[in-house]
Protein backbone atom coordinates (compact mmCIF):
# COMPACT_ATOMS: atom_id res chain seq x y z
CA UNK A 1 0.00 0.00 0.00
CA UNK A 2 1.48 3.37 -0.89
CA UNK A 3 1.02 6.15 2.18
CA UNK A 4 0.20 9.60 0.62
CA UNK A 5 3.00 11.84 2.12
CA UNK A 6 2.47 14.42 5.23
CA UNK A 7 1.91 18.06 3.86
CA UNK A 8 3.20 19.55 6.60
CA UNK A 9 6.36 17.06 6.64
CA UNK A 10 6.54 17.97 2.61
CA UNK A 11 6.36 21.95 3.52
CA UNK A 12 9.53 21.42 6.05
CA UNK A 13 11.20 20.04 3.45
CA UNK A 14 10.74 22.19 0.82
CA UNK A 15 11.66 25.03 3.45
CA UNK A 16 15.31 23.35 4.09
CA UNK A 17 15.46 23.10 0.71
CA UNK A 18 15.13 26.11 -0.27
CA UNK A 19 17.56 27.38 2.88
CA UNK A 20 20.04 24.02 2.57
CA UNK A 21 23.25 25.44 3.58
CA UNK A 22 26.44 24.15 1.77
CA UNK A 23 29.35 24.27 3.15
CA UNK A 24 32.21 24.47 0.96
CA UNK A 25 35.74 25.96 0.43
CA UNK A 26 35.17 28.85 -1.76
CA UNK A 27 36.37 27.72 -5.78
CA UNK A 28 39.40 30.01 -6.92
CA UNK A 29 42.29 29.55 -8.97
CA UNK A 30 44.03 29.20 -6.15
CA UNK A 31 41.51 27.02 -3.56
CA UNK A 32 40.03 24.22 -6.32
CA UNK A 33 38.45 21.69 -4.28
CA UNK A 34 34.65 22.54 -2.56
CA UNK A 35 32.56 20.01 -0.80
CA UNK A 36 28.98 20.56 -0.04
CA UNK A 37 26.07 18.91 2.15
CA UNK A 38 22.61 19.36 0.69
CA UNK A 39 18.98 18.35 0.91
CA UNK A 40 15.86 19.04 -1.57
CA UNK A 41 13.35 17.29 -3.51
CA UNK A 42 12.66 14.65 -5.89
CA UNK A 43 9.84 15.64 -7.60
CA UNK A 44 8.41 12.05 -9.86
CA UNK A 45 7.13 12.91 -13.79
CA UNK A 46 5.50 9.98 -16.03
CA UNK A 47 2.68 8.30 -16.93
CA UNK A 48 1.10 8.56 -13.27
CA UNK A 49 1.45 12.35 -13.05
CA UNK A 50 2.64 15.15 -16.05
CA UNK A 51 2.37 18.13 -13.68
CA UNK A 52 5.43 19.66 -12.50
CA UNK A 53 6.18 20.46 -8.86
CA UNK A 54 3.27 18.40 -7.96
CA UNK A 55 3.83 18.39 -4.05
CA UNK A 56 1.31 16.80 -2.27
CA UNK A 57 1.66 13.54 -4.34
CA UNK A 58 4.90 13.60 -5.82
CA UNK A 59 7.03 15.15 -4.27
CA UNK A 60 10.12 13.37 -2.03
CA UNK A 61 12.85 14.53 -0.03
CA UNK A 62 17.02 13.70 0.04
CA UNK A 63 19.72 14.26 1.71
CA UNK A 64 23.14 14.40 -0.57
CA UNK A 65 27.01 15.63 -1.02
CA UNK A 66 28.96 17.26 -3.47
CA UNK A 67 32.58 17.49 -4.26
CA UNK A 68 33.53 19.59 -6.67
CA UNK A 69 36.68 20.98 -8.51
CA UNK A 70 37.90 23.86 -10.03
CA UNK A 71 39.06 23.35 -13.27
CA UNK A 72 39.62 27.44 -14.73
CA UNK A 73 37.82 30.54 -14.30
CA UNK A 74 35.24 29.08 -16.51
CA UNK A 75 34.58 25.70 -15.83
CA UNK A 76 34.40 22.94 -12.80
CA UNK A 77 33.49 19.57 -12.28
CA UNK A 78 32.70 16.92 -9.62
CA UNK A 79 30.50 14.79 -8.21
CA UNK A 80 27.14 15.09 -6.61
CA UNK A 81 25.18 12.05 -4.59
CA UNK A 82 21.71 11.95 -2.58
CA UNK A 83 19.74 9.48 -0.73
CA UNK A 84 16.15 9.82 -0.43
CA UNK A 85 12.05 9.05 -1.94
CA UNK A 86 11.12 8.59 -4.76
CA UNK A 87 7.33 8.47 -5.99
CA UNK A 88 3.79 9.33 -6.52
CA UNK A 89 0.43 8.88 -4.47
CA UNK A 90 -2.04 8.05 -7.11
CA UNK A 91 -4.92 7.37 -4.79
CA UNK A 92 -5.54 4.32 -2.09
CA UNK A 93 -2.93 1.68 -3.17
CA UNK A 94 -1.99 2.96 -6.37
CA UNK A 95 1.38 4.52 -6.37
CA UNK A 96 4.72 4.55 -6.40
CA UNK A 97 6.65 4.56 -3.43
CA UNK A 98 10.86 4.01 -3.36
CA UNK A 99 13.86 5.02 -1.59
CA UNK A 100 16.68 6.56 -5.14
CA UNK A 101 20.27 6.13 -4.44
CA UNK A 102 21.08 8.45 -7.14
CA UNK A 103 24.78 9.96 -8.25
CA UNK A 104 26.02 12.11 -11.31
CA UNK A 105 28.99 13.33 -12.78
CA UNK A 106 28.64 17.48 -13.67
CA UNK A 107 30.65 19.72 -16.06
CA UNK A 108 29.55 23.33 -14.61
CA UNK A 109 29.97 26.15 -16.70
CA UNK A 110 30.48 29.25 -14.44
CA UNK A 111 29.19 32.66 -15.10
CA UNK A 112 31.28 34.55 -12.68
CA UNK A 113 34.14 34.06 -15.02
CA UNK A 114 35.35 37.66 -15.48
CA UNK A 115 33.51 38.02 -18.83
CA UNK A 116 30.11 38.43 -17.40
CA UNK A 117 29.99 38.55 -13.47
CA UNK A 118 33.65 39.16 -11.29
CA UNK A 119 35.21 35.47 -10.56
CA UNK A 120 35.26 36.70 -7.02
CA UNK A 121 31.57 37.79 -7.30
CA UNK A 122 29.54 36.76 -3.99
CA UNK A 123 26.95 35.68 -6.67
CA UNK A 124 27.85 32.76 -8.67
CA UNK A 125 25.72 31.44 -11.01
CA UNK A 126 26.03 28.30 -13.35
CA UNK A 127 24.85 25.98 -16.16
CA UNK A 128 25.25 22.33 -16.05
CA UNK A 129 25.19 19.02 -17.93
CA UNK A 130 26.16 15.73 -16.79
CA UNK A 131 25.18 11.62 -16.45
CA UNK A 132 24.74 9.39 -13.78
CA UNK A 133 22.57 6.38 -12.25
CA UNK A 134 19.88 6.19 -10.00
CA UNK A 135 19.41 3.22 -7.94
CA UNK A 136 15.86 2.60 -6.99
CA UNK A 137 14.15 0.05 -4.19
CA UNK A 138 10.72 -0.63 -3.20
CA UNK A 139 8.69 0.72 -0.23
CA UNK A 140 5.84 -0.55 1.30
CA UNK A 141 5.17 -3.19 -1.51
CA UNK A 142 4.32 -0.37 -4.43
CA UNK A 143 3.93 -0.50 -8.07
CA UNK A 144 7.53 0.30 -8.42
CA UNK A 145 9.65 -2.10 -10.32
CA UNK A 146 13.27 -2.09 -8.95
CA UNK A 147 16.53 -1.79 -10.42
CA UNK A 148 19.01 0.71 -12.06
CA UNK A 149 19.12 3.55 -14.51
CA UNK A 150 21.54 5.33 -16.13
CA UNK A 151 20.17 9.19 -16.22
CA UNK A 152 21.46 12.63 -18.21
CA UNK A 153 21.06 15.54 -15.96
CA UNK A 154 20.84 19.14 -16.96
CA UNK A 155 20.55 22.17 -14.90
CA UNK A 156 21.03 25.77 -13.53
CA UNK A 157 22.26 26.94 -10.11
CA UNK A 158 23.35 30.06 -7.91
CA UNK A 159 25.79 29.71 -5.27
CA UNK A 160 25.56 32.77 -2.59
CA UNK A 161 28.73 32.92 -0.42
CA UNK A 162 28.73 34.78 3.10
CA UNK A 163 32.49 34.51 3.67
CA UNK A 164 35.18 32.49 1.90
CA UNK A 165 33.99 29.54 3.66
CA UNK A 166 30.47 29.49 3.45
CA UNK A 167 27.85 29.61 1.46
CA UNK A 168 24.25 28.77 0.34
CA UNK A 169 23.64 27.00 -2.76
CA UNK A 170 20.17 26.33 -5.14
CA UNK A 171 20.28 23.77 -7.80
CA UNK A 172 17.53 22.42 -10.27
CA UNK A 173 18.57 19.63 -12.27
CA UNK A 174 16.72 17.82 -14.28
CA UNK A 175 17.18 14.03 -14.94
CA UNK A 176 15.81 11.94 -17.45
CA UNK A 177 16.14 7.94 -16.93
CA UNK A 178 16.93 5.64 -19.89
CA UNK A 179 14.11 3.55 -19.13
CA UNK A 180 9.95 4.07 -18.53
CA UNK A 181 9.32 0.92 -16.46
CA UNK A 182 9.77 2.11 -12.84
CA UNK A 183 6.56 3.02 -12.11
CA UNK A 184 5.06 0.11 -13.50
CA UNK A 185 3.53 1.57 -16.88
CA UNK A 186 5.09 1.76 -20.25
CA UNK A 187 3.16 3.81 -22.34
CA UNK A 188 5.03 6.70 -24.16
CA UNK A 189 8.43 8.81 -23.01
CA UNK A 190 10.80 7.67 -20.03
CA UNK A 191 10.47 8.61 -16.57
Amino acid sequence: MVKKPNVIKTKIILAATLFAFTSSIAQTTERKLSIGINSGLTDYHGELDHSWFNLDKAARGNVGLSVMYNLNKYFNTGIMASYGGFGYHAGEGVGVNANMLHANAQLRFKLNNDLILKETSKFKPYLFIGTGLSNYTNVDNSDLVEGTDWTGNTGAGVTYMFTDLIGVNYNFNYAMTNRDKRDGISIDAND
